[in-house]
């Protein structure tokens, strides 16, 4: 199934604007100047759901 890049464009925008500032609040993941990084409780979920 192709995608289109306006699909993946859209989809860019959604994750940047709308889910990764939600991540950042719940405190699951920190947001720098060089990009976001798992904060101590993100890591804790995330080895919570690969279990």
């Amino acid at each position: 199934m192709a995608v289109s890049p306006e699909s993946v464009e859209r989809i860019h925008l959604q994750l940047y604007h709308v889910h990764v500032p939600k991540l950042v609040d719940a405190g699951f993941i920190s947001r720098e100047d060089e990009g976001t990084d798992l904060t101590d409780a993100g890591r804790t979920l995330a080895d919570a759901i690969a279990e």
